[in-house]
């Protein structure tokens, strides 16, 4: 059994090509240690079981639900008596508020985690055009990286960094840069509600982590104010060449009682995807504040770039370019590139893009500059990856 998490987590769709993940439908089918009666798919929130397939078949299990914003102090907020800003013009006017006090607004860390804000970037496009253009992104849509929404947020993330940011951020990792923000140096952090945990052993008694959702952009964005990003995450596999998949298999039923998932949230501060299983666990305030966020965003959940996982390539070019947009070095008028699949078959011959499956290649993003004012996101057209999955998005959840 392995925890396929973090910067370095492994490609899943290679590893799927290549037969070394174990199938979970066993598991998702067995019955749950909790009551034998249930199927363990019956006892976890539905996203785990929609989030499972790579190619095709149940490989993944996601084991954690994550939600993805602004975080900030509310202690801070409390004790200077600003208001978390609903729109982009009370963010910039607190942008100037902050700057005058020597904060910055809004930094992420450009070694080590600059695809936190690379998954800033879509959120915000996705409150400002709808779910739709996260979708179109994972099913390589043509021109999607070029839609009006991904561009004015491109766009309105580059003034933000511009004027109320810090290029020495570019150079610190994750944890340097939430160090900063412990010490409120720093106002608003893109990242997960991970953070609270990872950061516990640093985190000064007066800081108080709580989530923001992103502000309204345009005063028209589809998503409301108050749509941010629920998700699972936390991947764990099996596998399927190891000594023993079937004692792999049975761990993560183990871990998927509700015995296992309280005492995961203890130990982590993470809510599992086990319904039911944090009932009890006195949660720390960040958690508090990211649970009260999804109700009251209802149904308005910006729904998670599945491409990251699908078409590992394609994201982690994009997390190695979003820092030249974000610096400056290109516009953002100019950072769109234009994403196209070319379905192949093994010999090499096109096919249509309906019949796409295991054997089909990506062709990539391909930008019509090749000077340094070409993309920052993923853009040669000659990159490709022979492990592309079986994957389409018909719905965002």
């Amino acid at each position: 059994m392995i925890n396929n998490s973090g910067p370095k987590s492994m490609d899943l769709a290679a590893l799927a090509a290549e037969g070394h993940l174990a199938d979970l439908a066993p598991l998702f089918d067995a019955p749950s240690i909790d009551d034998p009666a249930k199927k363990v798919r019956d006892t976890v929130t539905p996203a785990v079981i929609v989030n499972a397939n790579v190619s095709g078949k149940d490989l993944v299990l996601n084991y954690t639900v994550s939600h993805r914003a602004l975080w900030y102090n509310a202690a801070l907020f409390a004790d200077k008596g600003w208001k978390v800003p609903a729109t982009w013009e009370e963010f910039t006017a607190l942008g100037e508020t902050a700057k005058r006090e020597g904060i910055l607004l809004f930094a992420y860390p450009g070694q080590k985690g600059p695809y936190y804000q690379l998954w800033n970037v879509l959120y915000t496009a996705a409150k400002i055009g709808g779910n739709q253009v996260i979708l179109d992104l994972d099913n390589l849509v043509d021109n999607a990286w070029n839609a009006e929404p991904m561009k004015r947020a491109v766009t309105v993330w580059v003034d933000i960094q511009t004027r109320y940011g810090d290029k020495a951020y570019f150079g610190l990792d994750h944890t340097q840069t939430q160090i900063k923000q412990l010490q409120n140096k720093v106002l608003f952090y893109p990242v997960g509600s991970w953070i609270e945990n990872e950061m516990a052993k640093d985190k000064p008694q007066d800081f108080e982590y709580a989530i923001a959702p992103i502000p309204e952009v345009t005063g028209s964005d589809k998503m409301p104010y108050g749509a941010i990003q629920v998700g699972v995450g936390e991947n764990f596999v099996v596998a399927a060449k190891g000594k023993n998949p079937q004692g792999g298999l049975e761990y993560l039923r183990i871990m998927l009682s509700k015995e296992g998932a309280r005492s995961f949230t203890e130990k982590t501060k993470n809510v599992t995807v086990v319904n039911g299983a944090a009932e009890g666990v006195d949660l720390p305030a960040g958690l508090l504040s990211a649970a009260r966020a999804q109700d009251r965003a209802g149904q308005n959940i910006i729904t998670e770039a599945r491409f990251e996982g699908w078409y590992k390539e394609l994201f982690d070019y994009g997390t190695e370019q979003i820092n030249v947009v974000m610096a400056g070095r290109i516009t953002p008028r100019s950072s769109a590139p234009t994403c196209r699949r070319r379905p192949t078959t093994s010999s090499g011959t096109t096919r249509s893009p309906s019949r796409r499956g295991a054997s089909d290649r990506w062709s990539g993003c391909a930008s019509t500059v090749s000077s340094p004012d070409s993309s920052p996101f993923p853009s040669r057209s000659t990159r490709s990856s022979s492990s592309a999955p079986t994957c389409r998005r018909s719905s965002s959840r």
